[in-house]
């Protein structure tokens, strides 16, 4: 993990010494709440330990982009808070005014190997009945109406931090 935080910093400083002004690097959004984790738990509950290793890796992240900072004139460097916004729509179920309500948060719509039919035709995966009614589209990617709930939980901070001078 820390060889994955010092190459991010080294291509960090790269990037700034092209001339960006603006880098937005993303946390890790909490991976044991992806379906192909959680299916364990009957897609009840999120992998705890999965999502600590997540938490120490974006805290090292964080501290790197705070020492870039220091070391810049401006805040040249910013993070998008993945982590909390999915936690954030997860744990609600998107339940929050303009945002998307997810029956199932957890388990994915797509179930198996999607879009995939083997010799005879036959698919290797199931659809939900209610795309809607899940986050997930399958084990690894949120729905459109996953990503506009993430959104809208990032959104103004994250506007106003990228448009900031």
């Amino acid at each position: 993990m820390k060889q994955v935080i010092n190459q991010a910093e080294v291509n960090l400083r790269r990037i700034h010494a092209l001339g960006v002004k603006k880098i937005a690097i993303p946390l890790l959004h909490p991976l044991g709440c992806l379906p192909v984790v959680s299916k364990g738990s009957s897609f009840a509950d999120c992998k705890k330990l999965v999502n600590l290793a997540v938490i120490i890796h974006n805290n090292l992240l964080q501290t790197v982009v705070a020492k870039l900072n220091k070391e810049t004139e401006h805040s040249t460097f910013m993070v998008i808070d993945y982590y909390n916004a999915f936690l954030t729509v997860l744990k609600n179920k998107g339940e929050t005014p303009g945002i998307t309500r997810f029956e199932t948060p957890l388990k994915e719509c797509c179930g198996g190997v999607c879009g995939v039919v083997d010799e005879k035709g036959v698919k290797n995966y199931t659809l939900c009945d209610d795309p809607t009614s899940t986050f997930f589209w399958d084990g690894l990617h949120p729905i459109q109406e996953g990503w506009k709930s993430v959104y809208a939980v990032l959104g103004k901070n994250l506007t106003a931090t990228l448009i900031k001078a």
